[in-house]
């Protein structure tokens, strides 16, 4: 009798298991089918569909077409499947579940990314699938996939674990506020204010300190890669917006399994009474506050300096603003405007000026000492230059952002190095012609102009060198980029800065400095490119110049490859290769032959089977050849791959 009681009692349990076991299933499967309809059909009509007709244009930013798509969607998964955290009733039967917390939290995500990935996941592989049985039939067209998988799954699947961060750490954000509504405002106004505090900052600072090295302005086109990491820590929205490597990265990794577990650890100790709204959270939206007070204080002050400029421009189109004033006046409105706003929304149409002492002194105090510090020059930061005796060591740093072939081949930048006391003296004087009493930039107080001054400044010593081309009007702003060093002293100090010098040819030191160091002058004249990519020297006001294509006089003629006699016959036509396609050709073999060791460096010199050759004249064509100014670029494709896909291309063309 005892043993069919229990019997009873165990099949009983084991009914009730199974009823709530369905339910959990019912939870996370049953879901409406528009869910998967809408994405699988809108990616299948811009990815799939183009195919029939020989249309490529969606070929290669297909990504970005799965990623805005994926954006989209999160925000409707993530309220279709932890919404009801914020009601009370949902929340009260999800969270009385006998599944426990941490498998209703694993089955409600492996439910929602099956939304969000599961339409991108069969379209990609559809997609995928009908490239390749086109390759086969037709090798001959252009990206095919066949030539290489990871090309086409590498970019893909980055974008996916980078929408699994974004996903996650917007389940965050509904796991420590109170309402949906609430959830989903913070979250936008995270990624949109951190990437903008985190920039106007670093940029601000440049401006007002010449010299300083901005991480966001390292590299001439794209955001340094760690300060690119440090916006996507709160921004993760950000990362579809930046040009950066789609490889995948330790720190990418890191980020998913973080944001993941955080989510995890909040969703289990989150109690079911929160979506009562206690008034418990108010942490995020302090957090959230501070961030959008201090990114728009900061446009404030460029708003207020910008007019200053616009209503002072001189003649010559130079600003004449010499005081921090405006830009303090933008800042105060701007932090006065904010906190307002953020008042009212909070107060419901209220002021509760209790409420505005935290956030204003929040704010004010770091504003107040970075501006301190900043206006008053800190402490002659942009002035500092050790004696030439005292440096061991001098290395400029190139950025080759300019010549898209170094990019896709991994050179991103280049590093030339100055060691013998001549030469860090010339580059010491060099520097010191920009720190002389006369430029405005360097004037206390500091202003947002201050950088751009010091450029004008230096912009002005270049014009002085060319009399001729100031009377014609020709090339009196030439941009020139800014030089990245760094000095080590000899007791082990290390100077690093980011400053305009004047580098030209005219310039007895700068002149005298390439003469002596040839990779100085290899690296000069091969990325300094901002305004006119198709001057030999890469500066829009150059020297006379003259390009040759000199075969090998190492190799007999008979023994002359083809495309040496094509490039001699089009360097002067430009039918086929524009001096714009001899620019990147020059970036590309200084790019290998800088970053190269000795051994290698030399071998692909003494096997090149010709010389792409530039000839410099300082005061015009009629002078005779200097041999310092001739500089000699080996082209040998047979040791550079990038280069040999460049004659190819340049092949196909003239055919």
């Amino acid at each position: 009798m005892i043993r069919k009681g229990r019997e009873t009692v165990k099949r009983a349990l084991n009914t009730e298991s199974d009823y709530r076991g369905g339910t959990l299933r019912t939870l996370i499967w049953k879901r409406p089918v528009t869910l998967w309809l809408l994405p699988a059909v809108f990616l299948f009509l811009t990815t799939i569909v183009p195919l029939a007709g020989n249309h490529y244009w969606f070929i290669d930013p297909m990504p970005r077409v799965h990623g805005l798509v994926l954006l989209l969607m999160s925000f409707i998964v993530a309220h279709q499947y932890f919404s009801f955290m914020h009601r009370v009733p949902a929340s009260d039967f999800y969270f009385s579940l006998p599944a426990g917390r941490t498998r209703l939290f694993f089955g409600l995500n492996l439910g929602a990314l099956a939304c969000l990935l599961g339409p991108s996941f069969v379209t990609a592989a559809l997609h995928f699938a009908l490239r390749l049985l086109r390759d086969e039939n037709m090798p001959s067209l252009p990206f095919a996939v066949s030539h290489g998988y990871a090309a086409y799954w590498t970019p893909i699947l980055s974008l996916w674990i980078r929408m699994l961060i974004f996903f996650f750490m917007m389940l965050i954000f509904y796991l420590i506020t109170e309402k949906t509504t609430t959830a989903v405002t913070l979250f936008l106004l995270v990624n949109a204010f951190w990437p903008a505090v985190i920039l106007l900052f670093t940029d601000a600072t440049a401006s007002f300190l010449p010299g300083f090295i901005a991480p966001s302005l390292t590299s001439e086109a794209v955001i340094s890669p760690w300060i690119a990491r440090v916006i996507q820590i709160f921004s993760p929205v950000s990362a579809f917006f930046q040009e950066s490597d789609t490889a995948f990265s330790w720190f990418t990794l890191l980020l998913l399994a973080l944001t993941f577990l955080t989510a995890w650890a909040l969703f289990r100790i989150r109690p079911a009474e929160n979506s009562r709204q206690s008034g418990r959270f108010n942490w995020p939206q302090t957090i959230t506050q501070w961030m959008v007070v201090l990114a728009v204080s900061l446009l404030g002050g460029y708003a207020g300096h910008y007019l200053r400029v616009i209503t002072t421009l001189s003649a010559a189109g130079q600003t004449a603003v010499s005081s921090p004033l405006p830009f303090l006046i933008g800042v105060f409105l701007g932090l006065i405007l904010s906190l307002w706003a953020f008042n009212l929304f909070q107060g419901k149409g209220r002021i509760r000026w209790k409420a505005l002492i935290l956030p204003a002194a929040a704010t004010a105090i770091p504003l107040a000492v970075w501006l301190a510090v900043v206006i008053t020059g800190a402490s002659g930061f942009s002035t500092e230059l050790p004696l030439a005796s005292d440096v061991a060591r001098v290395t400029i740093t190139y950025s080759n952002m300019d010549v898209w072939p170094l990019r896709e081949h991994g050179y991103s930048s280049v590093k030339v190095t100055l060691t013998d006391e001549k030469e860090i003296e010339l580059f010491t004087a060099l520097y010191r012609q920009i720190l002389t009493p006369e430029n405005p930039g360097l004037s206390l107080p500091r202003t947002l102009s201050s950088n751009q001054q010091v450029r004008q400044f230096a912009e002005n010593q270049r014009q002085t060198l060319w009399p001729e081309k100031a009377k014609t009007g020709e090339g009196l702003t030439s941009n020139y980029p800014d030089t990245v060093f760094t000095l080590e002293t000899k007791d082990g100090r290390k100077i690093s800065r980011r400053l305009p010098l004047n580098e030209n040819i005219r310039n007895d030191c700068f002149r005298a400095l390439i003469a002596r160091n040839r990779d100085y002058f290899l690296a000069e004249y091969s990325f300094k490119t901002l305004v006119d990519p198709y001057a030999v020297t890469g500066y829009a006001t150059p020297a006379q110049y003259k390009l040759e294509i000199r075969p090998a006089q190492n190799i007999p003629p008979s023994e002359w490859p083809r495309w040496v006699f094509d490039l001699q016959k089009d360097m002067g036509k430009g039918e086929y290769i524009s001096p714009h396609d001899f620019f990147q050709m020059r970036g590309l073999i200084a790019g290998y032959l800088l970053s190269s060791s000795e051994a290698e460096r030399g071998l692909y010199t003494e096997t090149a089977p010709c010389v792409l050759r530039v000839t410099l004249f300082s005061g015009g064509e009629s002078e005779s050849p200097d041999a310092s100014l001739i500089l000699d670029y080996p082209v040998n494709p047979d040791r550079l791959k990038p280069l040999a896909d460049f004659l190819r291309q340049m092949n196909q063309r003239m055919r």
